[in-house]
């Protein structure tokens, strides 16, 4: 059957370009009509009919749809991937839906698009046809490659082109330039993902140019939550930081989308999100590695729905600053650099334990010096073993065996392991030490108090870090 499918698609393709009318809109119809009245050989005729008169893959689609409805299914996951492959709107997030439900692709996380522009209000263009205006929500768009146009009176036309990965979430943050609309549009790079198999080098868009030492927290920077991205809100944060010591300071956009109540829908245009950037006054104090973050002077910089935004608290954050100087963790967020441009798609790299094998230094909050951790796996799965000095509080009658001392100083080994996808729940698991100050009771009972919780961890853009809001690694 598949042969002779193709044959009549490549016969009818090349041999009908004279026919007459009927057009291939009405063989579309026709084919929707039979395939609703379950009638599949009728529509499998009037869809490859209307395919070879217009190859659109909206027609393919309908040719596909008729073979699953008269159980050809092989030919129909055969031509679902074609229609697939094009990457076209609506017809290939249906070709998508159906390979799921046949059983020939796994299902993947939604593709999400939000935009924030500066100023609000650009009218936003996505594939030439216009979604809204900015800032535009979290919208649900198919793999591939897409062209987003904004326009604003004053304001220079802008393009630019974004390569979208099954399940990635995109955050795009644009600064629109001063001038005349008419001019030809400010084209800024395509946007792509990082390679998740790439060498662990840094992207060059990504990596300092100068040491941390010389450059501290002053740069572009963009923010993810641990907890990132809830089913129902969704929080993704930019920063530009300027000065040294401890005069940097600078603006920090947070922004976020939460489902809107049924009650307030009508209110804002039929949307069902609501998306709000607020504006803080940035500041740092501490020193070259460790130190708190102020956001300051919440202000509302957008708001898909005037009149519904409010703005968000302001809030500190206890931050470690890698010796790399490109990551920044802190207790509810992190922050990496980036070149100042489009934000990067992803806010992490897939786990992958063979890319992550190696050595690395671990940093844990609350606890003084670092350790060192030898890590190995393979895609989606990691594993390996981490050292740690640390000193641990002992029972008071444990003391005597402590030479009078309340802590133990010990040498601890723990196991490591980790699973999941760009969220990586990582594990420490021990119940061992190397070398400890006391006898061996008071060492086993150090070492059953020295467990160190569970992490929801992410594997930084530059490879390099493995961050989460307890746990900073650092490769050596």
């Amino acid at each position: 059957m598949r042969t002779s499918l193709l044959l009549i698609l490549a016969v009818l393709t090349v041999g009908t370009a004279h026919a007459t009318p009927p057009t291939a809109d009405d063989h579309a119809r026709a084919g929707a009509e039979a395939l609703a009245k379950k009638k599949a050989n009728v529509a499998l005729v009037e869809f490859v009919l209307a395919f070879a008169a217009d190859s659109r893959p909206e027609r393919l689609l309908g040719v596909a749809q008729a073979l699953e409805a008269s159980k050809q299914k092989a030919a129909a996951i055969e031509l679902y991937e074609r229609v697939l492959a094009t990457g076209q709107g609506v017809t290939a997030a249906t070709a998508q839906e159906r390979l799921i439900a046949l059983g020939a692709m796994k299902p993947v996380a939604p593709t999400t698009l939000s935009l924030t522009v500066m100023p609000p209000g650009a009218e936003v263009f996505l594939d030439g046809a216009a979604v809204g205006r900015a800032p535009l929500g979290v919208q649900t768009i198919v793999p591939g490659t897409h062209r987003i146009e904004l326009r604003l009176p004053g304001y220079q036309a802008f393009a630019q082109e974004i390569l979208a990965a099954a399940g990635q979430q995109i955050a795009l943050v644009v600064t629109l330039v001063p001038g005349a609309s008419g001019t030809a549009p400010v084209t800024a790079p395509p946007v792509t993902a990082p390679p998740v198999t790439a060498p662990v080098a840094a992207p060059p868009s990504l990596t300092p140019a100068v040491p941390a030492a010389s450059t501290g927290l002053a740069g572009a920077w963009f923010g993810a939550a641990y907890s990132e991205n809830t089913a129902r809100q969704k929080r993704s944060l930019t920063m530009k930081l300027a000065g040294q010591g401890q005069q940097v300071t600078g603006e920090l956009f947070l922004t976020s989308t939460t489902l809107l109540p049924a009650h307030k829908r009508a209110q804002c245009a039929g949307a069902t999100e609501l998306t709000t950037t607020t504006r803080f006054r940035a500041r740092y104090s501490g020193s070259a590695e460790t130190g708190t973050l102020y956001a300051e002077a919440p202000a509302i910089a957008a708001c898909s729905c005037e009149g519904h935004c409010s703005a968000e608290d302001g809030f500190s954050l206890a931050i470690r600053l890698s010796p790399r100087g490109s990551v920044m963790a802190g207790e509810d967020y992190f922050f990496q650099r980036y070149d100042g441009g489009a934000v990067p798609a992803l806010i992490a790299r897939s786990l992958d334990g063979g890319a992550m094998a190696g050595s690395w230094t671990v940093h844990v909050s609350g606890v003084a010096g670092r350790g060192k951790a030898t890590l190995k796996g393979a895609a989606g799965e990691l594993g390996g073993s981490m050292t740690l000095a640390r000193s641990v509080q002992i029972q008071s009658w444990r003391k005597n065996e402590c030479g009078g001392k309340d802590t133990a100083d010990a040498t601890f080994r723990y196991k490591v392991s980790g699973d999941g996808d760009t969220a990586i729940d990582l594990e420490f698991k021990g119940d061992k030490w190397e070398t400890c100050s006391c006898a061996e009771g008071a060492c086993a009972s150090a070492a059953a108090a020295a467990g160190i919780d569970d992490e929801t961890a992410y594997w930084t853009l530059d490879g390099n870090h493995i961050v989460g809001s307890k746990v900073l690694l650092v490769r050596d």
